[in-house]
């Protein structure tokens, strides 16, 4: 008999900010003096998305809702030469805050400046941090027999630790949008791709009112996007029972074969002689495929010795008596006569149990209790997450992004604590899970001036 588990999981969403960033500062003269009227530029250095802004009487300028990533930002004013900003980071909810101090002389004379965006966040009360790309890369994730899980980084920021059963109950984002189902919240069942990920942010106390389906956390993840150029990743973990250490019952180590590949590439949406999408609309796919078979051997349940499979019961100092010689007295009482040396005959089995013996796996080691080998928990098991991300600018200060990131993960379990009634090279029960993601979002504002 098999069992099927199936779960899905949906949520759609509009006009969401939460995964972006801003960038923000004062323009001011030799003197300390603001000044109005600048005209300050950015653009992307991965897409040539471009925007455009001027300072107000207070000399300040903000650009919100900016996609993740680096960016250029130019300023030019009336009788200061122009200041080129160059390597401005955006990340995931954080205000990069870059203050520019111009200089006298003509606009065609350039001063040029690499980016020291403030790293104090003044204009927000959250406390978290920001876990990028390379982070995922350069720290080691655990490869214990299941697929790589994002989430195990929340636990190197301050003030983060498990809960009871090693859990942690934080709100999951997905480009914005919040998972309508907060049960899964830390769930490998639901995160994306590790070398889907271009950072996420983990903010853990003051969060703001945007993050209003907050428990106790609150994971914001930004999937990469496509760029100008086409680009992608491949990579694939390998891992037997060759590098496990034997267990201390088995006489020898148990196969076990984990692989972990996939994918991920992305680039502009072009199609020839009809649509060049470089500079406006960019895609971006992503797979991983995680397989484990086996395991190693570790715990003890308690079988039936061979002897007893036969209807030899010797070993037991408890009589077993043969119900067939129930006699009940004329004052209510039972008795039954003991079988002969606690021996059952094989003509007092039922047919059933004749049939259903064969099933029984007979104790391996010695002793009455504790004398069998556990058999999996999950003897096989599979993981699977793609997503698919398509971004487009509808003009300069109007972009429309949307996420599909699909997860299933496929397994067979056995029940505890028997190996009863294998069926092919398993014990029980199939299992099948899946959810799917999908996100739309859609930014548009203009830049304040004050």
């Amino acid at each position: 008999m098999k069992i099927v588990l199936i779960s899905v999981l949906f949520t759609c969403g509009l006009l969401a900010q939460v995964d972006r960033g801003n960038i923000q500062g004062t323009v001011t003269d030799p003197s300390g003096a603001v000044v109005a009227g600048a005209v300050l530029r950015i653009v992307s250095t991965a897409t040539n998305l471009t925007q455009s802004t001027t300072t107000g009487s207070g000399g300040t300028y903000a650009f919100f809702n900016l996609p993740i990533g680096t960016y250029n930002l130019s300023v030019e004013g009336k009788g200061f030469r122009r200041s080129d900003i160059t390597g401005v980071q955006v990340e995931v909810n954080q205000q990069a805050k870059v203050d520019v101090g111009l200089q006298l002389g003509e606009v065609t004379q350039t001063v040029e400046v690499a980016a020291n965006a403030s790293l104090v966040q003044t204009e927000s009360t959250d406390v978290g941090e920001v876990i990028d790309n390379k982070r995922f890369v350069d720290l080691p994730l655990t490869l214990g027999g299941g697929i790589r899980n994002p989430s195990a980084f929340i636990y190197l920021s301050p003030g983060v630790s498990p809960g009871r059963g090693g859990s942690f109950n934080d709100q999951i984002y997905f480009d914005g949008i919040a998972l309508s189902r907060g049960d899964l919240a830390n769930d490998a069942e639901v995160n994306p791709s590790v070398d889907a990920i271009a950072e996420f942010k983990l903010v853990i106390n003051n969060y703001s009112a945007e993050y209003t389906h907050a428990l106790s956390g609150v994971t914001s993840f930004t999937m990469k996007s496509g760029t100008n150029q086409l680009h992608g990743s491949g990579f694939a973990f390998h891992d037997n029972q060759h590098f496990d250490a034997r267990g201390f019952f088995p006489a020898s180590k148990a196969l076990r074969i984990q692989n972990e590949w996939g994918f991920t590439t992305g680039g502009p949406v072009v199609i020839p002689k009809v649509y060049n999408g470089r500079n406006k609309t960019f895609w971006f796919f992503s797979l991983d495929q995680f397989y484990i078979r086996g395991g190693q051997l570790s715990g003890l349940n308690t079988n039936a010795t061979a002897r007893m499979l036969g209807g030899d019961f010797s070993e037991l100092t408890v009589p077993i008596a043969d119900p067939h010689s129930t006699v009940i007295s004329s004052t209510g009482v039972v008795t039954r006569t003991a079988f002969p040396g606690n021996v059952i005959p094989k003509s007092a089995f039922s047919s059933v149990t004749s049939k259903m013996l064969q099933y029984y796996p007979p104790a391996e080691l010695p002793g009455l209790t504790g004398n069998s080998i556990a058999p999996l928990g999950s003897p096989r098991a599979d993981q699977r997450t793609s997503g698919f991300k398509i971004d487009h600018s509808l003009r300069s200060n109007h972009r429309l992004s949307g996420m599909f990131n699909f997860t299933d993960r496929p397994s067979e379990k056995s029940p505890a604590p028997s190996r009863l009634i294998p069926l092919g090279n398993t014990t029980a029960l199939a299992n099948y899970n899946f959810q799917v993601v999908t996100t739309l979002t859609m930014t548009g504002r203009s830049a304040p001036r004050w």
